[in-house]
């Protein structure tokens, strides 16, 4: 074979394989675009507001409960949880000096209200809260919440974790108590956004690990009482306003010492099977 009918040999056949690489690139993009299109709700305003802390915040990529929803009910969802916060008050004194206060929900709910997070923007907060608070905080600011169907109120843990009073105790709406300050956000709520449900999520049992074994949160008293009498407001409170009730402990059998470590990650927060379950359950809930 001549060499000009070599080269025209090798330039058919790098035209054929050009044409196999590209119709197979095509397939396969085409393919991961119908999966984009079926899994991107970025176009669309959220329908789930979550509320809450580390119990949803936890995770960050695709294990998080808030993706898991999304998964579960085909909407999107939008997590404005933050770890570490409480849904009352801290600072007892009434100055608002405490950091973590910028972003307990009695404050968000507030700055929500008023349009205005500079208290939340301007604060203060170390360790991870860094990592998504910041941005977090901005994309809330921008969230229409009035075109959500359902708003979902989780935080409980760290009102437990900081013996914040769960009993109110300066009045129906004392913000520095647990059932005053849960029956204040769900009054600012009703009232900014009259057509959207509100659903009250009591948490998981949760563990601590003490002198190397776990103890159940039903007999750890942090100081303000276990937390089966901050859930026990929690409940008569979501009665009272007459909210839905959800209890997240249905979602997996966390009851026993020996499975702790089947569903969380240190007896604590959702590990990535709990975080799933939780979504299951809560979209079966809400559907």
């Amino acid at each position: 074979m001549s060499k000009e009918n070599t080269k025209k040999s090798i330039s058919v056949l790098t035209v054929v394989e050009l044409c196999i690489a590209l119709i197979a690139f095509l397939v396969i993009f085409g393919s991961f675009m119908k999966k984009e299109k079926a899994a991107d709700y970025s176009s669309e305003k959220p329908k789930v507001i979550l509320f809450g802390d580390s119990m949803f915040a936890f995770w960050q990529d695709e294990n998080s409960v808030a993706s898991n929803l999304e998964e579960s009910l085909g909407v999107r969802v939008f997590d404005a949880s933050f770890g570490g916060s409480c849904l009352a008050y801290l600072d007892r004194d009434g100055r608002l000096s405490q950091s973590r206060d910028a972003y307990c929900l009695a404050a968000l709910t507030r700055a929500i209200k008023a349009g205005d997070f500079r208290y939340q923007i301007n604060a203060e907060i170390s360790g991870n809260a860094l990592g998504y608070f910041k941005d977090r905080v901005k994309n809330l600011e921008k969230t229409d919440i009035s075109g959500a169907d359902v708003i979902v109120i989780e935080s409980l843990l760290n009102d437990y974790h900081s013996a914040i009073p769960a009993k109110a105790q300066y009045g129906k709406y004392d913000e520095y108590s647990y059932e005053g300050a849960l029956r204040s956000v769900i009054k600012s709520f009703k009232e900014m956004y009259p057509s959207v449900r509100i659903v009250v999520a009591a948490p998981p049992v949760t563990w601590y690990l003490e002198d190397g074994k776990y103890i159940s949160a039903s007999q750890k008293d942090f100081g303000g009482g276990t937390i089966d009498v901050y859930r026990d407001v929690q409940k008569s409170v979501a009665d009272e306003m007459e909210v839905g009730f959800i209890d997240l402990s249905e979602a997996y059998d966390n009851t026993k010492e020996e499975t702790v470590l089947e569903y969380t990650c240190e007896g604590l927060h959702p590990n990535e099977a709990a975080s799933r379950l939780l979504a299951e359950y809560m979209g079966e809930f809400l559907k």
